[in-house]
């Protein structure tokens, strides 16, 4: 039997091209992209679809908006991150942005490893961050592969609400990504899978974790701006206990918790 295809290794061969022809202000074909792929032009989309996700996952410019047929000057049917109305104001941005600091997020994926099976592996070994962190190379591919482990270990469901809606899950850091150390960075135990809202309130303080997992809310002034609805809605989380993953070696540490709910209350 043929093995899969791995498009994210065909993704890692045409960030160069991608990133070159952006700097020099040029669209490029997919019959341009097919060669470095190895596949054919009709299928140099599949190769594009990671490279897109990860734009959109990291709030870059939609670098594959510059791959167009050659004939009609547009993105294929496939390509999905805007209408195609804005295909100029999304080139315009991509050729704009310094593309010279973004290292190659697919640097450390190989033919037969993928961000799929790295994160299924450390969902087996989570002890094993530190040495796929460091075989991975680039922070763009980290985070993708945190995020397909922690959305693995809780099912695809916010902790905090229950919230299923997977583009609408976020794989937040208890002990933030320039503070973490290289074994933390990728370890399910620094994470929490959030919808975005609990990971704005997460990240700005509103709601807290403690080491019981617990919810702590911040208390809100009567005198502050929020309207009595945000202010119930938040306060009655509260003592509440987040929803944690069915293996326990993949709970959030307690000492990580712990390390970030005392750092921020003295704040």
């Amino acid at each position: 039997m043929a093995r899969r295809k791995n498009w994210e290794f065909a993704a890692k061969s045409v960030w160069g091209p991608l990133t070159e022809a952006a700097k020099s202000q040029q669209v490029i074909h997919y019959e341009k992209l097919a060669p470095h792929m190895g596949t054919t032009s009709r299928n140099v989309g599949l190769g594009l679809e990671p490279i897109t996700r990860f734009c959109i996952d990291m709030e870059l410019p939609h670098l594959t908006s510059i791959v167009v047929n050659k004939n009609t000057g547009k993105p294929g049917k496939g390509f999905y991150g805007f209408s195609l109305g804005s295909i100029s104001e999304a080139q315009k941005r991509v050729f704009e942005f310094d593309w010279g600091n973004e290292i190659n997020p697919f640097a450390g994926i190989s033919q037969t490893e993928s961000t799929d099976t790295l994160a299924k592996s450390l969902y087996v070994n989570p002890e094993k961050s530190q040495e796929v962190y460091y075989r991975l190379k680039a922070r763009g591919s980290a985070q993708l592969v945190f995020r397909k482990l922690i959305l693995k270990a809780y099912k695809n469901k916010c902790a905090i609400c229950g919230l299923d809606i997977v583009e609408a899950l976020e794989a937040a850091h208890i002990v933030p990504w320039p503070e973490s150390t290289p074994q933390e960075r990728i370890s399910a135990n620094n994470g929490i899978l959030l919808c975005a809202n609990h990971h704005r309130l997460f990240d700005s303080d509103h709601v807290k974790i403690n080491s019981r997992y617990e919810i702590v809310c911040k208390k809100i002034s009567t005198t502050s701006n929020y309207l009595s609805f945000d202010q119930a809605s938040i306060s009655k989380l509260s003592g509440q206990v987040i929803q944690l993953p069915a293996r326990k070696n993949l709970w959030p540490d307690p000492i990580l918790l712990d390390r970030r709910f005392h750092k921020n209350l003295k704040q």
